[in-house]
């Protein structure tokens, strides 16, 4: 072991130490002091000893609160812990009466914690997680949040880097509420409070969620970088959405990532369409911008799989436009003519069910035969209202039964049938080229391949034979 990682050991031990020691002084209430006097000439002997014990504990709450950006994780770990139990105790048995009317929670504690958490230099999320421990109760959400957006708050936008930013959203999207409808109180607090007080801000799930509101916009405003907006997307449908006092708060901030193009608006989609689905949101180009995502380079993203999962469920509803519905079936056709192979199998099978969903469709399949030449479908309109695909026939997918990989040309050929039931489009979103080629050399061959159009009777012929003999 080496000196430094000796030093560590010790600090460790010594960390652990101090936290046996102030928690079972805090539960005790050693370092209470009921009154304290206006001179500190008028205190006892006892109260002198817990006003030095206060003193102690102050200085090694500072000194853990210094040792959550050591190098050594252990040690880290080693001095949170610490640290959440004082806010458990304190809470429990406070150093000071609460005035009327306020709860006693140690909030100064939490705020350094806080404060160190949100490094601007350091990763600090792997910490941030561990307090979920603390997490379940009530107050302990309330006062994180009053934490975190007075972070936020003290810290300029141009200031607020990606490591600080990375942090704060670590920290947001682990808060965690209560299954339920609000119309009771919260009740599971950390800290001890009278009865009788009132805590309206603290009981209330709706002025919680205010709050989280509040913190989410604060930090929307920050200049996100690539990784981070991503991250943020991943995360609004289930973390985010279902907490806001007004979801539709996000309206403007999905719409202009829906606009920003590329991955982000893949990744926009989810909330753009809960925002309308759920919530009402007026946006009644969405298929339109929608149709436009559609692009070659769709199956080379990295979010291939969720973006048609999406796709499919846009596009289930029975009461969509005939026109639109066949736009996106030629569209998605089309590009399944230049896609590898895992994805022209999944195009296949998407446009299957399309056309199974809206029987409206299915003309396009049995249309009289047109050449490449003569499709009236209008690949580069940008509006599926005006991309006549409704006149148009499927030749992609009939070309596609002549393509090189069995599965694909036997996708296809289902399209020679009446279509009747849907296939279940997870089966094929997150199954690769490479994995496909991997299943095909495992096949079996059910009979042999002829390699000679004539079978052999023997290893020569009479004539070679009788050649043989006179020699």
């Amino acid at each position: 072991m080496t000196k430094k990682e000796d030093d560590a050991s010790v600090a460790i031990v010594a960390v652990r130490a101090l936290q046996q020691i102030f928690a079972r002084l805090l539960s005790v209430g050693e370092m209470v002091i009921d009154t304290m006097p206006d001179k500190e000439e008028d205190l006892t002997k006892g109260e002198k000893v817990s006003v030095w014990l206060r003193e102690q504990y102050k200085t090694a709450c500072d000194a853990l609160v210094e040792k959550l950006d050591n190098a050594d994780a252990k040690l880290q770990e080693a001095s949170l812990v610490a640290l959440l139990k004082f806010v458990e105790q304190e809470g429990q048995r406070p150093l000071d009466k609460p005035a009327a009317g306020q709860l006693s929670f140690p909030y100064t504690l939490l705020q350094s914690v806080v404060e160190k958490l949100l490094s601007k230099t350091d990763n600090m999320e792997a910490l941030i997680l561990r307090l979920s421990e603390v997490m379940e109760h009530d107050d302990v959400r309330f006062f994180l949040m009053k934490a975190i957006k007075q972070e936020l708050g003290k810290t300029p936008t141009k200031d607020r880097n990606e490591v600080f930013l990375s942090n704060v959203l670590c920290a947001l999207e682990n808060l965690e509420f209560p299954e339920s409808d609000g119309s009771e109180p919260l009740t599971k607090f950390l800290a001890v409070s009278d009865d009788n007080v009132s805590q309206p801000k603290l009981s209330s799930l709706a002025e919680q969620k205010k709050s989280f509101t509040a913190c989410w916009m604060e930090f929307l405003r920050s200049e996100l970088t690539s990784g981070l907006y991503r991250r943020v997307l991943t995360k609004l449908d289930e973390k985010v959405v279902p907490f806001l006092s007004s979801p539709l708060v996000l309206a403007d901030f999905l719409t202009q990532s829906y606009d920003v193009g590329g991955a982000i608006s893949l990744l926009a989609l989810n909330g753009i369409f809960i925002l309308i689905h759920r919530y009402n949101l007026d946006y009644p180009d969405f298929y339109k911008k929608f149709y436009t995502l559609f692009e070659p380079q769709i199956f080379q993203a990295k979010y291939k799989a969720r973006f048609f999962h999406l796709a499919d469920l846009f596009l289930s509803s029975t009461h969509l436009p005939s026109y639109l519905v066949a736009s996106f079936v030629k569209r998605i056709a089309r590009l399944a003519l230049s896609a590898p192979p895992a994805g022209a199998r999944l195009c296949v099978v998407f446009v299957y069910n399309l056309m199974v969903r809206h029987p409206s469709c299915a003309v396009l399949a049995h249309h009289p035969d047109y050449t490449c030449n003569t499709d009236p479908f209008l690949m580069e309109e940008q509006d599926p209202a005006k991309t006549k695909a409704m006149d148009s026939s499927l030749w992609e997918i009939k070309t596609l039964q002549s393509h090189f990989s069995p599965e694909v040309a036997q996708e296809a050929m289902k399209i020679n049938h009446p279509v009747t039931q849907e296939q279940k489009l997870a089966d094929f979103l997150e199954v690769s080229t490479e994995q496909m080629m991997e299943h095909a050399m495992k096949k079996k061959p059910t009979q042999e391949v002829p390699i000679n159009h004539e079978k052999p009777k023997g290893l020569f012929d009479k004539n070679i034979q009788r050649f043989f003999t006179l020699v």
